[in-house]
């Protein structure tokens, strides 16, 4: 077998490596959009342009995404002199992340090489090389819809990428705001509101102390899931937490799809809900914000090697590294397999000339598809602690197929003798704009948020009023009811 390659962390790349990392990237984004290994290609899988075949909500959502950062990989090692390249991550949970916020290789406009020439950096933003169309039943645009005409580039928070025909004057107006700020204070405004939802919530348990429970601390609790299916996705972890975790007995389940959703949002344009001020650019929507055309902003390409790092993290924890189990009757998995095919990948990506379609049997040993990641200097990134007792409050009442776009689910305890209310958990759905036109979202509509009550006791949850909010594209400041539907929440308890 030949030598694996390793994905390192990017910000341990030398100099040398990031410059044959951006020279992949500038080959990929200059080939004609129609070339199998052009960015525009690759990025279109994932949304639009239709068919979109993303797997979300469903126990393919590690292993569809592992062929997909393969198959981006393996046309970046096409490029010349880069056959040796293996996709960096951005490691999320790093100090420098959570201090920080993203790694200045994504927020730099021109990049510059080591030899001293200077080029647009293609990790800052992409450039549309043809027209991505959001279509209705009867193939015509849809007016109020997420098309993006050829020369759109992507944008993150605080801009809006809103150029449908509805919504084309209101983003321009935002734009022309974000742009009057101060040199350097969007690219701010962008790693502040990612710092924020790394870090923010946290909550005090039994003990008196005070526990992280940001999109950092999900990332470590996902790798405490019991099996595969819980761990692989959000509506399979659920299902878990609704039948499996009863009263105040046993753990909340955190799959790796929730966490990943929350910095989806974070980079796209969603605020961490705090009671006061919701979202200083409420009409910020970047495209990492809507599975329609995420793919298309370059970071989203390195966050989801993060997500294949921690998905390769709780195979090897669990001793899983080379085979899977799923348990079907969970909501997530019905109707799937390990061979269902992870369309429109083939075998071709490892083995030429197989055009066989790949599985997730396929891709669940990393070392079969040639790569690896680095140990163990990693392995700071632990399981967060497993805390069973307290009671659980579950929000329910939530569809998304009457929300327009992504949404958060906020979930609040009533402060008592004039206190503010207490923010307790986040729940992040990643969605599209329009769901009735993805067939996957249809089958996954209904949202449910559990979370453990950390520092109650079953007597004091009793005693509390909560409730639920639903954050919108529409409604950045939350509501708490949908086309006439209250969100309910529900409280679980030992006795």
């Amino acid at each position: 077998m030949s030598k694996l390659r390793i994905r390192k962390d990017i910000d341990t790349l030398s100099h040398d490596e990031l410059d044959t990392l951006v020279k992949a990237f500038q080959h990929i984004v200059s080939l004609k959009p129609d070339d199998k290994n052009s960015y525009f290609t690759i990025a279109g899988y994932h949304g639009l342009p239709a068919p979109m075949y993303c797997q979300h909500r469903t126990v393919l959502f590690p292993t569809w995404h592992r062929a997909y950062l393969l198959r981006l990989e393996n046309a970046l090692r096409s490029a010349p002199g880069c056959s040796d390249l293996a996709l960096p991550y951005w490691n999320e949970t790093s100090s420098s992340s959570v201090k920080k916020g993203l790694p200045d290789i994504f927020t730099r406009k021109d990049y510059i090489f080591k030899d001293g020439t200077s080029v647009p950096n293609p990790l800052f933003s992409y450039k549309l090389q043809e027209d991505v169309h959001d279509l209705d039943n009867e193939g015509n645009d849809k007016s109020n819809g997420y098309t993006k005409l050829r020369g759109y580039d992507s944008v993150r928070y605080p801009y809006s990428g809103l150029v449908s025909s509805d919504l084309s004057s209101k983003t321009l107006e935002h734009n022309v705001e974000v742009n009057k700020l101060p040199p350097g204070q969007p690219t701010a405004l962008l790693n502040g509101n990612v710092m924020r939802w790394l870090n923010l919530e946290t909550f005090e348990n039994w003990e008196g102390k005070t526990i992280p429970a940001g999109i950092a601390d999900g990332f470590k609790k996902c790798l405490n899931a019991p099996n595969y299916t819980v761990f692989s996705n959000t509506a399979s972890a659920q299902d878990w937490n609704t039948t499996e975790v009863k009263g105040g007995f046993g753990s909340v389940v955190v799959s790796l799809e929730g966490p990943h959703n929350s910095m989806h949002l974070a980079i796209g344009g969603f605020d961490v809900p705090n009671g006061g001020s919701f979202n200083v650019y409420p009409f910020a929507n970047g495209d990492m914000g809507e599975n329609d055309t995420a793919a298309f902003d370059p970071v989203f390409f390195f966050h989801h090697c993060f997500i294949d790092y921690m998905f390769w993290k709780w195979q090897d924890i669990h001793n899983k590294s080379k085979q899977l189990d799923i348990i079907p009757d969970l909501k997530g998995a019905k109707g799937l397999t390990l061979d269902t095919p992870l369309e429109p990948f083939t075998k071709e990506e490892f083995a030429p000339g197989d055009s066989r379609p790949l599985t997730s049997n396929d891709v669940t040993n990393t070392a079969n598809l040639g790569y690896d990641y680095p140990r163990p200097e990693f392995d700071s990134i632990l399981p967060g602690p497993d805390l069973r007792e307290g009671p659980k409050i579950t929000a329910t009442g939530i569809n998304r197929a009457r929300i327009r776009g992504s949404f958060v689910v906020s979930t609040w305890a009533k402060g008592k003798n004039g206190e503010p209310d207490i923010l307790l958990d986040t729940e992040s759905v990643l969605s599209r704009w329009n769901v009735e036109s993805c067939e996957n979202c249809q089958n996954h509509l209904d949202v449910k948020s559990h979370r453990k009550l950390y520092g109650f006791s079953d007597e004091e949850a009793l005693d509390t009023d909560f409730y639920a909010l639903i954050h919108t594209r529409d409604n950045p400041q939350g509501i708490d009811t949908i086309e006439g539907n209250k969100i309910q929440t529900e409280i679980g308890t030992a006795q």
